[in-house]
């Protein structure tokens, strides 16, 4: 299976999704078609489904996302759902920064449509994300 890599641009996170189970999504996410860019990753993870490895990190870093992105998001995350049924091991990790509220809440509401995967929020300072 071939890596996934979307580089970013100014309004689109860059999309890094390695063979070994690690999914990246990154930056900042206000699509004027969000659809095509997110159906790249729903199709990535449904090959995914088909091979041999059972476990998949995502690590979720937005600096801002919009509406759309954020209902594509949940699409993925309940993507996830099912994959944590079907027996693979799934960890969602979902960063936001120390005083970045709106961040924090929009994670919690897709964290409240994870049922089975293991969904992390994770508080970092400014700098931390910086560095990525």
């Amino acid at each position: 299976m071939v890596d996934l890599y979307i580089a970013k641009t100014r309004y689109t996170p860059e999309i890094h999704f390695s063979a070994s189970g690690i999914l990246s999504i990154k930056g900042l996410s206000l699509l004027e078609d969000t659809p095509s860019l997110y159906l790249q990753v729903m199709d990535w993870l449904k090959d995914y489904l088909l091979t041999k490895v059972n476990s998949v990190v995502v690590i979720f870093r937005y600096v801002h996302l919009d509406t759309s992105s954020v209902r594509a998001v949940v699409d993925i995350v309940q993507l996830l759902d099912i994959m944590q049924e079907k027996g693979f091991d799934v960890n969602i990790n979902w960063y936001y920064e120390a005083y970045d509220e709106d961040l924090l809440e929009t994670g919690e509401g897709i964290q409240s449509t994870c049922k089975k995967a293991a969904f992390n929020l994770i508080k970092v300072e400014i700098e931390d994300l910086e560095e990525e």
